[in-house]
């Protein structure tokens, strides 16, 4: 049996943009570069049109992330 998908707000990083990671309390602000954020951003915004197209080019965006 297959066990049945999560809906966003069973996935805690589903939220409506990475910008909602800066706000709150410090522990749970965003600590990474201002790149890594723009590629969560791309990650989760609303429109599949505006996400990556896979997980390859997920990838290799956040490898350019980190140089």
């Amino acid at each position: 049996m297959t066990p049945p998908l999560l809906d966003a707000t069973e996935v805690p990083w589903a939220g409506p943009s990475a910008s909602s990671w800066t706000s709150g309390d410090e522990e749970r602000a965003w600590q990474g570069a201002a790149e890594q954020l723009a590629v969560m951003d791309r990650v989760v915004r609303p429109d599949p049109a505006e996400r990556f197209s896979g997980v390859g080019e997920l990838a290799a965006a956040w490898r350019r992330s980190l140089s």
